[in-house]
């Protein structure tokens, strides 16, 4: 009777247009119908079981859940514009909806969230428009329209472009080191940014990814970020990489400034499995030497 139900319930969930997916309180995704399996491109055993924020990659995620939003306040969200990542890494425009989900007590046990893909509407609109704009950046400011030109002035040459993650400047990023999950919401932040760039004409190959080690994320976030430095050059993108005497490297062995190499060096082993990459140090010669021989030992043990 009990597998009758559930069955009859994945049959309604699929025949719906927009996508549907549920959570239970520990945010891990429970259902994950047809549609949701169209639009992020992934399939529903894949999806189920895994953080809802490591499958959307949304551009709220950094700053904001809706679906944990409505949870905490049970209030639902209605026809809220948001964007996803896909599968391919592409960006994709969403409608959200969500409401939370209680027991036969009225316990709350979780969240649902539907959402539909509004690629085709926003390519009419765009369209309709007769307006350049770089994913919905638009600006008077004339630093940002400078920005802007200087998009499509790297497209025009065979320059390479750098987009590095960092939250707020230097003299204040590392206040802001609250993440819901920094691998998801990093990685979805370049991979907007590298959307933008690509819009403009830059190729992208020539548009490389910095998740900012060091850069407003504390020790466990800098650490996490390179060991999922494999994840985020699976997007295409060549990567480049900065831990050299960073203050984390610090903090974790007790080292001094002047005295960091080896744990630099250590972190450049997270580069080893990458296609492309680029490793920012201060003691080039000591990095050579020592990515040489580790990638020699790698040929020779695969």
């Amino acid at each position: 009777m009990v597998q009758d139900i559930k069955n009859q319930t994945r049959i309604i969930l699929d025949s719906i247009a927009d996508g549907v997916f549920t959570v239970d309180a520990d945010w891990k995704i429970t259902s994950f119908n047809r549609a949701a399996e169209k639009i992020t491109g992934i399939k529903k055993e894949e999806a189920v079981g895994r953080y809802c924020w490591e499958v959307f990659k949304a551009s709220i995620c950094e700053k904001g859940c809706s679906l944990k939003r409505t949870v905490e306040t049970k209030r639902p969200i209605i026809n809220q514009h948001i964007f996803i990542v896909n599968s391919k890494g592409d960006r994709v425009p969403i409608s959200i909806s969500t409401a939370i989900l209680k027991d036969k007590s009225g316990n709350v046990i979780g969240g649902v969230e539907t959402f539909r893909d509004l690629s085709v509407e926003e390519q009419l609109r765009k369209e309709l428009a007769r307006q350049h704009t770089f994913f919905d950046i638009i600006s008077k400011n004339r630093e940002m329209q400078r920005l802007f030109e200087m998009l499509e002035l790297v497209a025009e040459h065979d320059a390479g472009i750098v987009l590095m993650h960092m939250r707020g400047e230097p003299r204040t990023m590392q206040r802001e080191l609250d993440y819901c999950h920094v691998v998801a919401e990093v990685h979805s932040h370049l991979i907007d940014r590298a959307a933008a760039a690509m819009a403009a004409g830059v190729p992208r190959e020539r548009v490389w990814l910095d998740p900012g080690i060091g850069f407003g994320k504390d020790d466990d976030g800098n650490l996490a970020l390179l060991a999922a430095l494999p994840d985020l050059a699976a997007h295409g993108h060549p990567v480049l990489v900065g831990p050299s005497n960073k203050s984390f490297i610090g903090r974790l062995t007790g080292a001094p400034v002047g005295d960091r190499l080896p744990g630099t060096l250590g972190a450049l082993i997270a580069v080893l499995d990458l296609p492309r990459a680029v490793v920012r140090v201060h003691d080039a010669a000591a990095a050579v030497q020592f990515l040489e021989i580790a990638v020699r030992v790698r040929e020779v043990s695969a």
